[in-house]
């Protein structure tokens, strides 16, 4: 049978796409605060990290991978 952080993995990539990417409303649906359900998603490979040159202030920006 599949793992549980495959299962995990599933389960967020669904929430994802049944909401179109609002993390909020994915989040809820799990049953968890948006900051958690970001910071899981991070670890679970779901989430990419971004370096944007804005003027002369670097940011780093996440995004979800696209999963649409």
């Amino acid at each position: 049978g599949a793992s549980l952080i495959t299962k995990e993995r599933d389960r967020f990539e669904q929430a994802i796409r049944e909401y179109d990417g609002d993390r909020e409303r994915a989040a809820h649906s799990l049953g968890m605060s948006r900051a958690t359900f970001f910071r899981r998603a991070k670890e679970l490979g779901l989430v990419k990290e971004r370096k944007v040159r804005s003027n002369t202030i670097l940011s780093a920006h996440t995004e979800f991978n696209d999963l649409r």
